[in-house]
């Protein structure tokens, strides 16, 4: 976890606040991580989903870590669009989005 997590601050101070930043018209120094998870799902399983909700935080930034060829189905939907990211790609969105995950069938 040590990693990950200097992982993360590393990812975070180079890029992920600035662009969040810029997007939103914050100064970077005022941005701060909430909560952080990291999300596996698992077609076989049954954890396949994520319910239509709004995020607690202002700002919600979703990052790929799996290719797009390790699953089927899937996708980050905010109302009222899909996305579909390759590995190492973002979503950035505000609070007030009603989004969900879509269900893998296949991992």
């Amino acid at each position: 976890m040590p990693q990950a997590h200097a992982l993360l601050d590393s990812a975070l101070q180079s890029t992920l606040l600035p662009a969040a930043a810029a997007a939103f018209g914050f100064a970077p120094s005022s941005l701060r991580v909430n909560e952080a998870l990291v999300v596996k799902y698992d077609a076989a399983s049954g954890h396949n989903a994520l319910p239509v909700h709004v995020d607690f935080s202002l700002l919600t930034l979703n990052v790929a870590l799996s290719p797009p060829a390790a699953y089927e189905g899937g996708g980050t939907w905010l109302q009222p669009v899909l996305t579909r990211t390759g590995r190492g790609a973002s979503v950035l969105y505000v609070r007030a989005t009603r989004t969900g995950l879509l269900r893998c069938i296949r991992t």
